[in-house]
């Protein structure tokens, strides 16, 4: 598809009760209704051993084939990739000779000249969706496409960016966007309507008669186009987020604020907005022209969710850490300089506690203003809570957990739906208690937008199902794909067609395997057991290891478990560990949260059991606290 703390707190074996010493940590992983069978396989490579599915089948790639996956991945210039050519084909006369006929480099490009300096290439919707359904990506019968549209500067030293319009298939298991258009100018495009109308003349067609592929047919539908408030307002032609009628689910008009300088959104029970009164334009004040998105007939209020990544990570998170806690003009909730050094202390040591599964480890809070989305995200959702506890006023902290507790709830596959009343509760108590805390300048867009965020989950799903983070991710690999300057919308252009030659972005992905890694046979193991010892199981949505960061898994029977060791032995996987004896709730000022899975964990049993990994419920992260531990279930693992 990228940790450091005092030495008494690097194992959690220094906190149990009884506690054998030279015992091993393990990480945890969730597995789908479904796990099959695992067979043993013996294989040299770095001395390890891997169990994996025995239905797993490839078929070899050819050397050109391999070589194309290979120079695309690396991003070597095509003259080395040439010269490299050159001299294998002296042994492999099938290979080409240059580096574009081997990657398919199409020799021109169709771009045309769109408004007075943009340029713009389209690429389609159907020829993407025909490789999906030939490589057995869609086996359904109906296809839901997610669409985004934002901007993306192509360079520090250039006012020239891209406005591509991207898109992914709902249906699919981890979709990768692709690029249906790309526009490229010294600012967004002069005319929507000519920006849209490739997109929209297509989808007509797919809306309306859906796509054959063999003996494939699937009906097309738009899902939702995922995208921030300045790209929204864009594409739906309504004032910005700065404007008075500036909400996009309700009707208020906004005041204007004194003390901030700002169009404030102070209520939250004004009617909500719906599809026909936005079609009508019952509220003029709201419009400042027609979307040609009209014509698709989608719900321009309904199929255009809030995303959180932008509402609540970069918006409201950000919002509360630089401008009231940690920088800004002086107010009473912002924190001494002395406490900041001391939570900025307590990430840097959390590093070493952080699971694999967090690509991002915490930064200290000398590096706030750089701090990525992920990394605003992992603060309100696990770190947070732990390094802000007793360092600001008891009022603050029980205001923030609020939306801490609330976003993990609608983040979390599992409890999204049946604990929404609670998070929608918890969302309108943080929005209406923040001007007592921050004064009125506090409503603006972002803050005031969170109570509508609930109504997006109902129809949607879980946050990270509509959210922006996975067409960020792809924009940052679409800007990688430069390597010079020059022409930058046909460089890309030539890029994705050779991507496509390769079938890289398409091909079905294979058969998730479940490997057993990293075999030893230092214990603990259950008395009498003959089995094989591993130190490493990689399952469907998670790695398990037996190291600090990894080991801390919830069980389906409550159990909070320090994985020490993974066995298999008849082709069962299993867990065996220490548990907690004693748990209780790590947030006694909020009631009705014990389905969160959020715990103080103390007094580590003494003696191992053992645990099914098809018992896994969510893989956690540990943090030490006190004399216990912090224990936080990961939400995209449960």
């Amino acid at each position: 598809n990228s940790a450091s703390v005092a030495a008494d707190r690097d194992l959690m074996l220094d906190r149990a009760d009884d506690s054998d010493n030279g015992a091993k940590e393990v990480l945890h992983t969730v597995l789908p209704d479904g796990f099959s069978e695992l067979c043993v396989d013996t294989d040299s490579e770095s001395g390890g051993t891997e169990t994996r599915s025995s239905s797993l089948s490839e078929s070899p790639l050819s050397l050109a084939s391999e070589l194309a996956t290979w120079a695309h991945d690396t991003k070597v210039c095509a003259s080395h990739l040439s010269k490299l050519l050159k001299m294998l084909k002296k042994r492999h006369p099938e290979l080409p000779c240059d580096a574009r006929t081997l990657m398919g480099t199409p020799r021109s490009c169709d771009v045309k000249k769109m408004g007075s300096s943009g340029l713009y290439h389209y690429f389609g919707i159907e020829p993407v969706l025909r490789e999906m359904m030939s490589a057995g990506r869609i086996t359904g019968n109906t296809i839901s496409l997610l669409f985004n549209i934002d901007g993306l500067p192509i360079s520090k030293s250039s006012s020239k960016q891209f406005w591509p319009i991207l898109a992914s298939v709902a249906e699919c298991c981890n979709p990768e966007p692709f690029v249906i258009a790309l526009f490229e100018g010294v600012k967004k495009p002069e005319s929507l309507d000519d920006y849209l109308a490739d997109l929209i003349l297509e989808m007509s067609t797919l809306l309306r008669e859906g796509i054959t592929e063999g003996c494939q047919k699937c009906a097309v539908r738009v899902h939702a186009f995922i995208c921030d408030a300045p790209a929204r307002a864009f594409l739906k032609c309504i004032k910005g987020h700065g404007g008075y009628f500036s909400c996009e689910k309700c009707t208020q008009e906004g005041a204007f604020s004194e003390s901030c300088r700002k169009v404030i959104l102070p209520d939250v029970s004004t009617p909500l907005r719906t599809d026909e009164a936005f079609l009508n334009q019952d509220q003029e004040e709201h419009h400042h022209g027609q979307s040609p998105l009209v014509k698709l007939k989608i719900g321009m209020v309904s199929q255009f969710p809030l995303d959180y990544m932008h509402l609540v990570c970069l918006g409201t998170t950000r919002k509360l850490l630089l401008q009231y806690w940690m920088r800004g003009r002086p107010h009473r909730s912002k924190l001494p300089q002395r406490t900041q050094t001391d939570i900025s202390t307590m990430l840097v040591k959390l590093r070493k506690h952080t699971p694999q599964e967090m690509a991002r480890k915490p930064r200290g809070l000398d590096e706030l203003e750089r701090w990525k989305a992920t990394e605003l995200r992992n603060f309100l959702l696990y770190f947070g809570p732990l390094v802000l506890k007793n360092q600001m006023e008891k009022r603050y902290y029980e205001h923030f957990l609020k939306l801490s507790i609330a976003v993990s709830i609608l983040a979390s596959p599992r409890l999204c739906q049946v604990e929404l009343a609670l998070a929608e509760k918890l969302l309108r108590e943080f929005v209406l208690d923040a001007e007592d805390l921050y004064g009125e300048g506090v409503y603006v867009y972002n803050v005031h937008s969170l109570v509508h965020l609930p109504a997006d989950v109902q129809k949607f799903g879980h946050l990270d199902s509509f959210s922006a983070f996975r067409f960020e991710n792809f924009l940052g690999q679409l800007k990688r794909e430069l390597k010079s300057p020059n022409l930058p919308l046909q460089q890309v252009v030539k890029r994705l067609y050779e991507r496509t030659q390769s079938g890289k972005s398409l091909r079905a992905p294979s058969k998730q395997q479940e490997l057993l890694r990293n075999p030893h046979d230092s214990g603990p193991t259950p008395p009498g057991f003959k089995g094989k010892q591993f130190r490493k199981v990689v399952l469907p949505s998670m790695v398990v290891e037996t190291n600090t960061r990894d080991s801390c898994l919830l069980m389906e029977d409550g159990n909070v478990v320090v994985a020490r060791n993974v066995v298999s032995d008849g082709g069962e996987v299993k867990i065996c560990g220490q548990f907690f004896k004693q748990l209780a709730n790590f947030h006694t000022s909020i009631s009705h949260i014990d389905r969160l899975g959020i715990y103080r964990a103390s007094r580590l049993s003494s003696a191992t059991a053992l645990w099914d990994v098809k018992q896994i419920k969510s893989k956690c992260c540990c943090f030490p606290c006190g004399r216990g531990f912090m224990v936080t279930p990961l939400l995209h693992t449960g």
